[in-house]
Parts: structure tokens; C-alpha cells; sequence
């Protein structure tokens, strides 16, 4: 998965750029891992296998923390709210993965989670407006 990622986050370009891409990204890798909700939400992982449950808990560390750096460069360059919490915000952009996820694992995959990435750049964007765009 970071393999995948790092074109975004090396990337030269602004970074609400790059945080759109990302998200395209992460839904397009989670549309070729059918395996990855039903992993994230098993038994096993909650349950059955601590070791498991540290491998996931560390990869899930380490996306929030580039996340936020992410978000702290938008805020850097101004794109971002001066007031917004880099490493909260990132933490809710992985809830709103996971719970499109679970939405589209509890659909049986009926559509193409790829598609939700305009979507939910749209609804996360608002939350990371400069206050000037808020007002």
C-alpha cells in the first residue's frame, strides 16, 4: 500500500493536489484488495491474532502520520486552515476510508468504490478551507 502511495506524497505538487490524488489512490488500491475490508473488520485481526493486530496497527500509524504531514504542508502553503489539527484530521480521513469501506463490503462490492473519491474529496476539502473560504 505505501508503494503505492509514495508517488503522491514525494510529489511536487500543491498539497491539496497531492491529498486529492491520495485519496484516489487509496480507493483505487482498496477496489484491486477486496481482501482489505474484509481483513480490517474481521475477527482475526479483533480478536485472534495480536501480532496481526500490530502489523495493522503500526502501517495504520505510520498513513496517519504521512497524512498529516501532508496536511501540515497544505497548511504551510496556505491551501489548508492555519487552525486545522494535522494529525486529527488525518485520523478522520481514515475513519471515513474505513467506513466507505465497510459500506462497500456490506453491499457485497455493488459499486465502484473508486467513484467515491471525488465525493469524498469534496466533503473532506470543506473541513480544511482556509477560514477567508469558510466566511
Amino acid at each position: 500500500m505505501f508503494a503505492n502511495m509514495e508517488p503522491v506524497f514525494s510529489s511536487q505538487e500543491p498539497a491539496d493536489a497531492r491529498l486529492k490524488a491520495l485519496i484516489k489512490a487509496q480507493l483505487d488500491f482498496v477496489s484491486q484488495n477486496r481482501g482489505l475490508p474484509r481483513l480490517l473488520f474481521s475477527d482475526r485481526l479483533h480478536m485472534e491474532s495480536e501480532t496481526l493486530k500490530a502489523i495493522v496497527r503500526k502501517a495504520m500509524m505510520q498513513f496517519t502520520g504521512r497524512i498529516a504531514e501532508l496536511i501540515n504542508d497544505g497548511i504551510t502553503e496556505d491551501v489548508f486552515n492555519r487552525d486545522v489539527q494535522a494529525i486529527d484530521s488525518a485520523k478522520y480521513l481514515i475513519a471515513l476510508f474505513q467506513g466507505l469501506m465497510m459500506r462497500w463490503s456490506i453491499f457485497d462490492f455493488g459499486f465502484r468504490i473508486e467513484d467515491e473519491s471525488e465525493p469524498l474529496w469534496k466533503f473532506f476539502s470543506h473541513s480544511l478551507e482556509p477560514a477567508e473560504i469558510q466566511a
